[in-house]
């Protein structure tokens, strides 16, 4: 006989939407620009009318474990009336109305975003209130791991786990599904308000320029040296050519190749 877990139930507090607006999703990597695209999402979309959601940051603050996502979460996408981000990767649960709304994707060479990573995983990565389980725990073991290995062991190590979410992505089409408007980070973090422009346009928003104005202004920060301790550590493409030795970098070429030069990277 075969032995069938128990269903985990959802039991997100969803926001009401702010109107019957066209839904519009956005998916990220970690450390390829994420928190910079969700956060002009959160300040654009009240502009329109819709309701900026993250299902994956509420987990995270509810220190929900990557291995205890909800089974029946994908009904909480609604068609209309929100924006939903937050996504580092593709979920592992379904997304009902990926096929009918406007994607929004950004990337990132992998070897900066690995490199960016290790920082951010080492010393300023938002650690989650709760009990030493959970998303809490894992955090907390990977710092401790860091710290004993260095970051070419783990740079390459950390190239699978780049390998799985480059597969989540192209197995969903996310390199030519034509309601999919691709950014790679590279092209865009010295050019905010073309980036925004464009986005607006995809997306077939109206926004007053007063409110662009005013989100560039809260955006638009350019570190003149690296801040270890800080989530924005620096911008600059290029920056693990600093910190990875060139059989790292090779290495991470070679497991990378296909998406690498899928996403022009190669």
């Amino acid at each position: 006989m075969q032995f069938r877990p128990t269903p985990i139930r959802h039991g997100l507090s969803v926001p009401p939407p702010a109107s019957g607006a066209s839904t519009v999703l956005a998916f990220s990597m970690a450390k390829a620009g994420s928190t910079l695209l969700f956060d002009i999402l959160q300040m654009l979309t009240p502009h329109v009318g819709l309701t900026y959601f993250s299902i994956e940051d509420k987990l995270f603050a509810d220190n929900v474990s990557p291995l205890r996502r909800p089974t029946s979460i994908g009904n909480v996408f609604a068609p209309t009336g929100y924006c939903y981000g937050g996504f580092r990767q593709f979920p592992a649960f379904p997304v009902p109305i990926l096929h009918s709304s406007k994607l929004l994707f950004l990337v990132r060479d992998p070897r900066d975003m690995i490199t960016s990573l290790y920082f951010s995983l080492l010393r300023s990565h938002v650690v989650p209130e709760g009990a030493s389980g959970g998303a809490r725990g894992q955090l907390l073991r990977a710092r401790g791991r860091l710290e004993e290995i260095g970051i070419n062991r783990w740079a390459v190590e950390q190239s699978r786990n780049y390998i799985r979410m480059f597969e989540g992505y192209v197995a969903q089409g996310f390199h030519w599904r034509p309601n999919v408007a691709i950014y790679r980070y590279e092209d865009v973090i010295f050019h905010k308000p073309e980036w925004i422009d464009d986005m607006i346009s995809w997306c077939g928003w109206q926004i007053d320029g007063e409110v662009l104005r005013q989100v560039l202004a809260s955006v638009d920060v350019t570190p003149e040296a690296e801040r270890p301790e800080e989530h924005i550590r620096q911008v600059a493409p290029g920056n693990h050519k600093r910190y990875l030795e060139s059989a790292t970098i090779a290495a991470i070429d070679q497991a990378l190749a296909e998406y690498m030069s899928l996403f022009g990277y190669a």
